[in-house]
């Protein structure tokens, strides 16, 4: 597990600590993903592989928030399906209100009133995006309740094509690159990053083909080398809500005890208020020890204004506009600090 260094980070200021106290965070991989199938019925599969709470875990396609857990207990080895439905209804169907999250058991809405539903599995819901997971190009990542990125993937549409430069999708990809949670099968970055023909050199690809025929791109096994090698590359047929060819069961629940000092003294940066149409002010829980930049990016990953941080202080004010003193249009924008500890980010929408 490692911080969060770029800009999807900034979605730390709605994160929270797990409100149950007694019951330890989860920790999840990601594990099957299945896109352009009928309606936009897409999936995301996450296994458990530590024990816990799911709250706070957070799933991103690109820069794009698809959902943030509430608090519900998971074990070793369980499945979670996250439906992205842009249909809504037509991608679960069933009664009204029968097709629930599913917080109590992967069987609390039965797959016999939900038909996209699977009882080995919890079964959730997001229409965060109007038409589904990208077919083209994507980095799907998870992050845990303190923003530090668990797991993710670079995928590429086909072979041979490749996302034009400074789009999301490499931006992101440069994010996942940075926290050692994507890399080459060798080890490493590739000179350049994660971009251009580097990133469908590196990414596992043809996720739009095997979709057309209703495939999915699975993880091979139990392991996680974070590159292209822990995923098939070849047309799979879907095995939502059960281990993958190649996968076996995993053990009791144990505590990662070596995750938590990697987390220790992350700066948390906040954005006061986080919506606004007028100035917005970002906060450190305690004064810079050194000048620093401020930088700040819009959705795109695109930089629109930096600012200087003045050591001994632990809060600067942007005005909302950019480097030529023009408004800026409304929407998400990110703010990052690089600080001896470490980045912090956090998000502000604007609004007209």
């Amino acid at each position: 597990m490692r911080l969060h260094t770029a800009l999807a980070a900034s979605f730390l200021v709605i994160f929270a600590a797990p409100a149950n106290a007694g019951t330890s965070p989860a920790r999840v991989r990601l594990n099957e993903i299945g896109t352009n199938f009928s309606a936009g019925c897409d999936v995301i599969e996450l296994r458990v592989i530590e024990c816990g709470t799911m709250q706070g875990i957070t799933v991103f396609s690109r820069f794009d928030l698809l959902i943030q857990f509430p608090d519900f207990n998971v074990s070793r080895g369980d499945l979670v399906l996250l439906h992205v439905d842009p249909n809504g209804a037509q991608c679960t169907p069933g009664a009204p209100g029968v097709c629930a999250d599913e917080t109590t058991g992967p069987a609390q809405a039965p797959a016999a009133a939900c038909l996209s539903h699977f009882d080995t599995a919890y079964d959730w819901h997001t229409t965060a995006l109007s038409s589904g997971l990208p077919v083209n190009f994507t980095v799907v990542w998870v992050t845990d309740a303190q923003g530090a990125i668990m797991d993710a993937v670079c995928l590429g549409g086909s072979f041979g094509s490749h996302p034009p430069a400074g789009s999301a999708t490499e931006v992101a990809a440069g994010t996942v690159a940075n926290e050692g949670e994507w890399q080459r099968p060798e080890g490493g970055v590739p000179p350049g990053g994660f971009a251009g023909e580097n990133y469908t050199a590196y990414a596992v690809n043809d996720l739009f083909a095997a979709s057309n025929i209703g495939n999915t791109i699975q993880r091979i096994d139990d392991t996680d080398h974070n590159h292209k090698g822990d995923w098939s590359t070849t047309n799979l047929a879907p095995t939502w809500g059960r281990l993958n060819v190649g996968q076996g069961l995993f053990g009791t629940c144990v505590t990662g005890v070596d995750d938590e000092p990697r987390v220790a003294g992350r700066l948390r940066l906040e954005a006061r208020p986080s919506v606004t149409r007028g100035p917005a002010e970002f906060r450190l829980a305690a004064p810079l020890a050194t000048g620093s930049r401020l930088e700040i990016f819009d959705a795109q990953g695109r930089a629109t204004r930096v600012l200087w941080w003045w050591a001994g202080s632990s809060s600067i004010t942007w005005d909302g506009r950019d480097g030529w003193g023009r408004e800026v249009p409304p929407g998400p924008y990110f703010a990052r600090v690089i600080t001896p500890r470490g980045p912090a980010v956090a998000r502000v929408t604007r609004t007209r």
